[in-house]
C-alpha cells in the first residue's frame, strides 16, 4: 500500500504513525477516545455509544476519512457520536434485563468480545453461543471460557454447526436447540446475557425477539 500510494502521489495515513486513538476510556453507554494527527498536531475528543475498546481505532479511521473527504470537525463528532454496528456487542433490555449480541465469528472477534467485556465490567454474564460449521471452534472456547455459564444452541441454517459437537469445548455447558429457550435458560443463570459466535445467530435472536420466525439461510 505504501509503494501504491507513492506511486500515485497520493496521500497515505496509517493508524499508530500518522495519526491515534489515545487515552480510550469506557463511559456508562460507550466510549471516548483522543483522536490525534501527527502531522497537523490537532487533537479531537470523541465520543460514541460503540462498546469495546478496539472500536475507537475503526472510528479513528473513520473519523479521519470524514474529515480529509471534507467533512468538518464538528460534523466528525456528531457522526461519530451516532454511529451505530448492529450485532456488534449491541446492548439491549430484554423483559427488564441485560442482552449484548455479538457476532464474534472467529478468534479475533471472540478475543476483541472478551477484552470489550472486562472493559465495560460487563461480567459476569451467561452467554448463549452458536457456531457455524468449518470455524476454528477451539480458539474461539478457548477465547470466551471461564467467563461464564455457557448454553450451547444452533440457527437455522444447515450451516450451523451441531452444539453437541460443542461440548467437549466447553466443559458444564448445556445444549438447548432453540435460541430463544437457549436464552432463557443463560437468564435462568445471570442477570445479563450474551449472544455470540455467529452474525446469523445474532440476527436470528433478533428476528425472534421482534416476534418473526427464523429466517432460514441456506448460503
Amino acid at each position: 500500500m505504501r509503494a501504491e500510494a507513492l506511486a500515485r502521489k497520493t496521500p497515505l495515513w496509517v493508524l499508530g504513525e500518522d495519526f491515534h486513538a489515545e487515552g480510550v476510556e469506557a463511559l456508562p453507554e460507550g466510549l471516548a477516545f483522543t483522536l490525534r494527527l501527527e502531522r497537523t498536531g490537532e487533537a479531537l475528543r470523541l465520543t460514541a455509544r460503540l462498546l469495546g475498546p478496539h472500536q475507537a481505532e475503526n472510528l479513528a479511521l473513520a473519523a479521519l476519512s470524514g474529515r480529509l473527504l471534507g467533512a468538518g470537525w464538528e460534523a466528525v463528532k456528531r457522526g461519530v457520536a451516532r454511529a451505530e454496528n448492529p450485532g456488534r456487542l449491541q446492548r439491549l433490555l430484554w423483559r427488564g434485563r441485560e442482552l449484548l449480541l455479538d457476532g464474534a465469528h472467529n478468534p479475533e472477534g471472540a478475543l476483541a468480545l472478551r477484552e470489550a467485556l472486562r472493559f465495560h465490567g460487563l461480567l459476569p454474564a451467561a452467554f448463549v453461543l452458536g457456531f457455524s460449521r468449518a470455524k476454528d471452534h477451539a480458539a474461539m472456547a478457548e477465547a470466551l471460557r471461564g467467563l461464564g455459564p455457557v448454553v450451547l444452541t444452533r440457527y437455522a441454517s444447515p450451516r450451523s454447526e451441531d452444539p453437541k459437537a460443542l461440548l467437549p469445548l466447553f466443559p458444564g455447558a448445556k445444549v438447548v436447540e432453540d435460541p430463544l429457550e437457549a436464552l432463557e435458560e443463560a437468564f435462568s443463570r445471570e442477570g445479563r446475557v450474551v449472544v455470540a459466535g455467529s452474525l446469523y445467530l445474532v440476527g436470528e435472536v433478533l428476528r425472534r425477539l421482534e416476534g418473526l420466525p427464523a429466517e432460514e439461510r441456506w448460503q
